[in-house]
């Protein structure tokens, strides 16, 4: 049997962009199939919603180009405090079969929270839930290399 611990994530970056821009990153569904992935993976646009209200869902699909699976996260916005606080349930699954995917299994919780920097924001995300003992290391390292795509997104982004 796996044995499973809360863990966390942790991941903090200055972004050259204004917290309305980092604010519409994460809030609209055209901006995350844009940056919601590790670099070099992709987020199907079909596979996107965004209703950030509390209450409202979110969804998305990342397809790994090694060997074609899609890993589908989504929940539901908690907290939603423009431009600056995001609080939401991120729930996980893989497959073809999305449509048996529910909100009822195990869920990490994500905050967000935007300040101010100058002329750009800093940026902080903190994701905490069950993992697997000593998956913390790898889910840090992907949520950095989506932090590297948001940057990337946020650099060619008029908003």
């Amino acid at each position: 049997m796996m044995e499973l611990a809360i863990q966390s994530i942790l991941v903090r970056r200055d972004m050259a962009a204004p917290p309305s821009a980092v604010w519409h990153a994460f809030t609209s569904a055209d901006a995350l199939a844009a940056w919601y992935h590790p670099v070099g993976f992709s987020t199907p646009r079909e596979s996107v919603t965004s209703d950030a209200r509390v209450g409202g869902r979110w969804s998305a699909s990342v397809v790994v180009p090694m060997d074609g699976s899609a890993h589908h996260f989504f929940g539901r916005y908690r907290v939603v405090e423009q431009p600056s606080v995001l609080e939401y349930s991120m729930y996980y699954a893989a497959g073809d079969d999305l449509a048996s995917a529910t909100e009822s299994g195990p869920s990490h919780t994500v905050i967000v929270v935007i300040e101010a920097l100058g002329a750009g924001s800093r940026v902080t995300l903190l994701e905490y839930g069950l993992l697997p003992a000593g998956e913390a290391v790898n889910a840090q390292a992907g949520m950095e290399s989506y932090f590297d795509s948001l940057a990337d997104f946020l650099s060619c982004s008029d908003d």
